[in-house]
């Protein structure tokens, strides 16, 4: 067997490992802290608070979703097949992978580590949560087992789309292929959960002794907070959007009033904060010089917002816990439209980074650097140009 040969099975098997580790060791030892913190040998067996176990089970899945996707991004041979192969639709993802003998590979290590360790070596929040004994062991894993197959093979086509992005030069969220990142992601992604779940875990026992006195507080306290968990990063969004957007038209009349600009009705000044359409927003009129400006929104200011000389923009959608993301996807639209005077493209709001692509190569925008025929700015800082008659230069 060839060296390199050799180095990609000890490469791929090393991945395995801090995957298979990587999803166990946090929660276990999230588990066995309780257990040994609250167990009373006197009191008969040990039974955790069903809180902290239903923050153990929500880690569970999303940390081995995030750590699967992690080793399937930087496993250098099967990135390579993929992007070999004439991939263009969803279907040709599924055979992709169905085809892949190392996918089918680890899928079976998997289930035989979890069918011959003991149950408490691997999952004993399990026992606890659903009041099983070892005996129910394959009763148990016949539910989990398919479960987390479904998140590693989810994980694995979260992994394709970054692989494309990389690719196409499209790298929104600046994956390095190097080992010094993999390892940082992987102890980021360890740290995040880990650490996370231990505080959690020392937190609600302690909270929970309250339990009895505040039980129907409790109850709607618990569902306002989930509402708020689930709804409320955009509903926050979209008010904040809204607020600055207001703010925006405000100032423009105020500008446009004192200066003795003229400027036309704002078309739709909200709709943009939702949709994308293929006509300017409005026109201003400074010294007899036109300009056609554009509204665009980037709600989330974490994600980047990339455009491109043909009109069309790309969003990043990332889905995030605490630092560690779980899952991107890409929306891309088009914006672009006719105009016979100086188009201008408003931001607004402006997210953190706004980026177009050149050769293969992110470059980040700035105030008034242009992109095909549109010239870019955040809504601040067209507002300080029309104020000072500079929009042209």
């Amino acid at each position: 067997m060839k060296r390199t040969q050799m180095q990609r099975i000890f490469r791929a098997v090393g991945r395995f490992s801090d995957v298979f580790l990587g999803h166990i060791l946090p929660i276990q030892l999230i588990f066995y802290y309780q257990y040994f913190l609250y167990h009373d040998p006197h009191a008969g067996d040990y039974a955790p608070d069903p809180l902290t176990v239903a923050i153990g089970l929500l880690f569970l899945l999303p940390l081995f979703f995030t750590l699967v996707r992690i080793s399937t991004v930087y496993d250098q041979p099967l990135r390579e097949a993929f992007l070999a192969s004439p991939i263009d639709r969803f279907q040709d993802k599924l055979t992709f992978w169905i085809r892949q003998k190392q996918f089918w590979i680890e899928a079976a290590v998997f289930a035989l580590l979890y069918l011959v360790l003991p149950i408490n070596w691997t999952s004993a929040i399990l026992v606890h949560v659903f009041s099983l004994g070892p005996s129910a062991k394959l009763m148990l894993l016949a539910v989990y087992l398919p479960i987390l197959f479904l998140v590693h093979f989810f994980a694995r086509l979260s992994a394709m789309q970054i692989w494309v992005a990389l690719q196409q030069g499209k790298n929104l969220n600046d994956w390095r292929l190097d080992r010094k990142a993999m390892n940082a992601k992987f102890a980021g992604t360890a740290f995040v959960f880990g650490g996370g779940g231990f505080c959690l875990s020392i937190l609600i026992p302690m909270f929970s002794g309250l339990l009895p006195m505040v039980k129907d507080t409790l109850t709607v306290a618990f569902v306002t907070v989930l509402a708020l968990l689930l709804f409320g990063p955009t509903v926050f969004r979209t008010l904040r959007a809204f607020r600055k957007r207001r703010k925006f038209i405000a100032r423009l009349t105020s500008i446009c009033k004192e200066r003795g600009y003229e400027a036309s009705t704002i078309r739709y000044p909200y709709r943009s904060l939702f949709f994308l359409y293929r006509e300017e927003s409005f026109r201003v009129t400074v010294n007899g010089k036109k300009f056609s400006c554009k509204l665009l929104c980037a709600k989330n200011r974490f994600n980047p917002l990339a455009i491109y000389a043909n009109g069309n923009c790309q969003y990043a959608r990332i889905v995030r816990f605490l630092t560690v993301e779980l899952f991107q996807y890409d929306k891309v639209g088009y914006f672009g439209y006719e105009a016979d005077c100086q188009k201008i493209l408003v931001i607004n709001p402006v997210p953190y980074r706004v980026l177009t692509f050149v050769a293969g190569k992110a470059m980040q925008l700035d105030n008034g650097d242009r992109v095909g025929d549109y010239k870019i700015f955040s809504a601040t800082a067209f507002l300080n140009a029309l104020e000072r008659d500079v929009l042209e230069r």
